[in-house]
């Protein structure tokens, strides 16, 4: 219950925020507000025949919601906007992942803050919005 009122919770907020962006049909703001909390609350692969089985939109629908223009910047700025102080500062946050193998996409030598060294693995970051004056 409790999860499903976070998930009622978030795409009531992101209405709000799409609603004050100006162009934006309905259909777009129905899509949006229920990918996001979507997104962030699925476990296992990112891809399109994945986020329909969450959801009430099939996966073509969801490729075709993808395709159309979305002024991302706008959506994040607004929201920042309304939910942050006028002090803030950005932060982001590098992490290392141990990961072997020769095929492996982006293996590499990074920085291991815990080993003080650089190690063979995978590199992944967090980029954040922080609010100063918020205790």
């Amino acid at each position: 219950m409790l999860q499903k009122t976070a998930f009622l919770y978030t795409e009531c907020v992101i209405a709000a925020i799409l609603k004050k962006m100006a162009g934006i049909s309905k259909p777009m703001v129905k899509f949006i507000s229920t990918t996001i909390p979507l997104w962030w609350g699925i476990s296992g692969r990112y891809n399109f025949m994945n986020l329909a089985r969450y959801c009430n939109y099939n996966e073509q629908s969801i490729r075709n919601g993808f395709e159309r223009s979305f002024d991302f910047f706008k959506f994040n700025y607004l929201l920042l906007s309304e939910h942050l102080g006028e002090e803030r500062i950005i932060a982001f946050d590098p992490s290392y992942i141990y990961k072997s193998g020769k095929k492996t996409p982006g293996l590499g030598r990074y920085w291991s803050g815990t080993a003080q060294q650089a190690l063979k693995g995978l590199e992944i970051g967090e980029l954040a919005c922080v609010d100063v004056k918020s205790g």
